[in-house]
């Protein structure tokens, strides 16, 4: 009985101990449990219970790197710094790489924010330290090293910025220490040491570069800068012997040594070699050239020694360029370039049938020939037979378009020989389907009166694909000059609303700032037949360069009358008319010129025209003119006053007009001449700064302020103004006529025609024109 109540005692107590344990053990805080609350984003949870575990005795170093990694979530900066340096401190550098790694990162990482690159570098310097007492930490060590260095080139990157050379140097060569190969390092370097003057020390860490460089490119990145460190102080060979084992740096220091001292030849073959052996082709050669010709003065014979060494390189088209700008300047070159350098680039194209690259540029090398010499029927001949023996001897080769151009340019631009040029161009354009020729081509159509032939080719042009601008441009002229206006218009017209090209833009707007409507669209030609518009424009001109119009300031005055015949047709012919003029009023002169007769108290001129009809609604008047004398006169048709106030940064040019009409146009043109300009006000639909400012005012009075930034020596500028009015009527007459009298109040205009032939209208346009001309005082 005792017995089995001593073993249920015994049994009891063991499990109230069993008990006891399993309690104790559920209060024990565990790595676990903190790191479950971190992965959940609760790092507040994370710092109460790992620190009450501290508190406890249960002195686990993870518990600090979960602390310190908590109070950074939580952007408590200095307790994460402070709580992740103390698990550094702690932690077994066997077993906790990972942990390692992001603690000492974050560390980093919140300096790096706060752009505190002073603490990084103690912070990295005394870690390293501490791991050297470490066993078994080189893995840890390098991947502080690496973090390290991306900090500390960053770091030298901003002092760099800040022009702190020193500083950045220093954290520079900290990144060598840890990284000896970077690369990147090392060019920074030179480029501290070369900012602050000290040039040896820069060529040094550009030869570091580029032996540590495996790209030949890259490698000449840096050799050509450390050439031009050491140019003038030819420490050729010392940096060559310190390169030996680099071929590429090796003989590119020699080179430019030979270079340096203009032996050409030696220099290239050098480099053929060695380029040979990368795969460079000419590269490494061509950029020693570009980088050294202007500390040789552009000699030509540095350029010509390129191309002889490599003949198929891609830039042997730009050096014969640089070739003929230095004959055009120099005599003394053009010579050398005509009878040493064309002669040697002959030969070797005829001895060297595989040099094809070369060969293309065979026009060139021609030019070069005539270099200094005028173009002249002479030149041109010459130059032909040259091109035509070229083409019989390289039938099929790769350049022959080329020198097909160049002949068919000189038959047309210098000999004027139209039918010849045509033939050439033909031959491009349908044997070598060389569609850029086409407007080319057109010219000589439109020069042998094939108007027709011409406008056909033009429109199958206009129709492909990747059309420039400028082509266009050419396309447009074209066709105004094969008398197709309203196709020519049209061209025209499309590039200046799309145009961004100001210059292009403006060529166009000066051609078609003469052509008129002559008729609306809904009129047929297939219902009227052909008939004729006679157009009478009389126009006044008022000009002054005084700075305003006032009734007290005189003017120049001027008139004229010009008289259009203008006829149209389905179909293109040309009729024949005489037109005598008889004034009342002295005539100065003509357009076009012709001789003036004084009968009794009146002024007589007579003309005969050939006028083309056509189907074209626009037109460019090409009538007779009569141009009356200049006058002193005043006006009080209108006013304008002019005035200009200038402070050191801002200029105000205010005109005022007075006596405006509904309809009239003003136009402002700003000069930079004047300064920069800021504003204008009002301000003009479409402005584009630098061009025309054009204003349609409704009122009787009106006025424009334009702001600007003067030039340093502008007292005043006033800028040009331009008023202008047209009003335009048209009397219907429908007559079949063989001769037409029109009246002004200064001439009667007596037309006659060679044949019968219908008047449709009458169009009188009356043309007011007020122009001030551009006044600056400084």
């Amino acid at each position: 009985m005792n017995g089995k109540m001593s073993k249920k005692i015994l049994y009891v107590f063991f499990l109230f101990f069993l008990l006891s344990e399993a309690i104790h053990s559920q209060g024990k805080i565990t790595v676990n449990d903190v790191s479950k609350l971190f992965n959940k984003g609760d790092f507040s949870a994370v710092v109460d219970i790992a620190t009450k575990a501290i508190k406890e005795g249960t002195d686990i170093p993870e518990f600090y790197y979960y602390i310190g990694m908590s109070y950074s979530k939580l952007k408590k900066n200095s307790e994460a710094i402070q709580f992740l340096k103390l698990f550094l401190d702690k932690a077994d550098y066997s077993k906790n790489v990972g942990l390692l790694r992001s603690g000492f990162q974050e560390i980093v990482s919140i300096y790096k924010a706060d752009k505190d690159y002073s603490s990084i570098v103690e912070f990295g310097n005394s870690f390293l330290e501490k791991l050297k007492a470490e066993k078994d930490a080189q893995q840890i060590e390098g991947f502080c090293k690496n973090i390290l260095v991306d900090v500390y080139r960053e770091a030298g990157n901003q002092k760099m910025s800040n022009n702190d050379y020193s500083g950045a140097q220093q954290l520079y060569k900290k990144v060598l220490e840890y990284k000896p190969n970077d690369i990147a390092s090392m060019q920074k370097l030179a480029l501290c040491y070369k900012s602050e003057g000290k040039k040896e020390e820069a060529a040094e860490y550009y030869l570091m570069s580029a032996i540590e460089w495996k790209s030949w490119s890259a490698k000449v990145d840096n050799l050509l800068p450390l050439v031009d460190l050491i140019w003038d102080e030819e420490k050729f060979e010392y940096y060559a012997k310190k390169s030996e084992q680099d071929p590429v740096s090796y003989n590119v220091i020699l080179a430019a040594n030979d270079i340096k001292k203009h032996n050409y030849n030696n220099a290239f073959l050098r480099m053929k070699n060695i380029e040979d052996s990368v795969g460079s082709k000419g590269s490494i050669s061509y950029r020693m050239v570009d980088r050294f010709s202007t500390k040789l003065n552009k000699d030509p014979l540095l350029f010509y020694s390129f191309i002889i060494a490599f003949p198929d390189h891609y830039a042997v088209g730009s050096m014969l360029d640089t070739l003929s700008i230095l004959g055009r300047n120099s005599p003394e070159t053009a010579k050398l370039i005509r009878e040493t350098f064309v002669p040697s680039l002959t030969k070797l194209i005829d001895e060297n049938p595989e040099f094809v690259s070369l060969r293309k540029l065979f026009g060139r090398i021609v030019d070069l020939k005539f270099l200094g010499i005028p173009e002249n029927d002479k030149t041109s001949a010459e130059k032909i037979r040259i091109f035509e023996d070229f083409r019989k001897k390289y039938p099929d080769d790769a350049g022959i378009t080329d020198i097909i151009r160049r002949e068919a340019s000189l038959y047309v631009d210098v000999l004027f020989d139209y039918k010849k040029g045509r033939e050439l161009y033909e031959t491009l354009v349908k044997k070598y389907n060389q569609k850029n020729i086409v407007p080319q081509l057109a010219k000589c159509l439109i020069n042998l009166g094939e108007n027709e032939q011409s406008f056909i080719l033009i429109k199958d042009f206009l129709s492909g694909e990747n059309i420039g601008e400028y082509t266009k441009f050419q396309v447009g002229q074209l066709l105004i000059q094969a008398n197709y206006f309203d196709e020519g218009i049209k061209v025209l017209s499309e590039i200046i609303s799309t145009t961004k090209n100001s210059v292009l833009k403006r060529q166009a707007e000066d051609i078609l700032k003469d052509f008129r409507l002559y008729l609306k669209d809904d009129i047929s030609f297939e219902t009227t037949g052909s008939f004729v518009v006679l157009g009478i424009n009389q126009k006044q001109y008022y000009y002054t360069n005084f700075i305003s119009i006032t009734r007290n300031d005189p003017v120049l005055f001027q008139e004229s009358e010009t008289i259009d015949i203008v006829p149209f047709s389905k179909d293109r012919k040309t009729i024949t008319c005489a037109i005598n003029c008889l004034s009342n009023t002295e005539i100065s002169f003509t357009e076009p010129h012709t001789l003036i007769f004084k009968e009794n108290k009146d002024y007589v001129a007579l003309l005969k025209k050939t006028v083309p009809f056509m189907p074209d609604y626009w037109r460019k008047p090409e009538g007779v003119s009569l141009i009356f004398p200049w006058q002193d006169i005043k006006t009080e048709k209108i006013r304008v006053v002019r005035d200009c106030a200038i402070d050191s940064e801002t200029g105000i040019s205010t005109t005022m007009f007075e006596g405006l009409k509904h309809g009239m146009k003003i136009e402002v043109y700003f000069s930079g001449r004047a300064g920069r300009f800021i504003s204008i006000s009002p301000e003009p639909p479409g402005l584009v700064p630098g061009s025309t400012m054009i204003f349609y005012p409704s009122t009787e009075t009106f006025e424009i302020k334009i702001k600007f930034k003067p030039n340093s020596n502008v007292l005043a500028y006033y800028p040009k103004i331009k008023i202008s009015e047209e009003t335009v009527s048209e009397s219907m007459v429908d007559s079949v006529i063989s001769e037409f009298f029109l009246k002004t109040q200064k001439t009667s205009f007596n037309v006659l025609f060679n044949e019968k032939i219908r008047l449709r209208s009458v169009l009188r346009r009356f043309e007011t024109i007020y122009e001030i001309d551009e006044k600056i005082d400084i």
